[in-house]
């Protein structure tokens, strides 16, 4: 399983680098809209390592994401337990206070 899942991440992991130079390639022959004058490589590389950076924050706000969910579910379930523990609760209060009705309409 453990092997599978890193055999997979490295997979994934030469996709994104093989379009990343994709693009790069192709960005070297981009133009400026306004002034008609290409991109030199170095803006090239400022938008990629902008653009890297913001996929990070993606990717970690993904992850932050998951885990509350996750705690959210937890917690739910905690509560929906904690419910039906008490209406347990009431249930048994409720059989005692008939048997002590029944011991209370004997001695009457």
């Amino acid at each position: 399983m453990v092997q599978q899942r890193d055999e997979m991440l490295a997979q994934v992991q030469r996709a994104v680098q093989e379009f990343m130079e994709y693009r790069k390639e192709k960005s070297r022959g981009a133009v400026y809209s306004r002034t008609g004058r290409k991109l030199s490589s170095q803006e090239v590389d400022t938008y990629q390592t902008v653009e890297s950076a913001k996929e990070q924050e993606v990717i970690q706000a993904r992850v932050e994401n998951f885990k509350l969910l996750n705690k959210i579910q937890k917690l739910e379930a905690l509560l929906k337990e904690k419910d039906q523990l008490a209406e347990g609760l009431h249930m048994i209060d409720f059989e005692q206070l008939k048997i002590n009705n029944v011991d209370l309409n004997e001695k009457i």
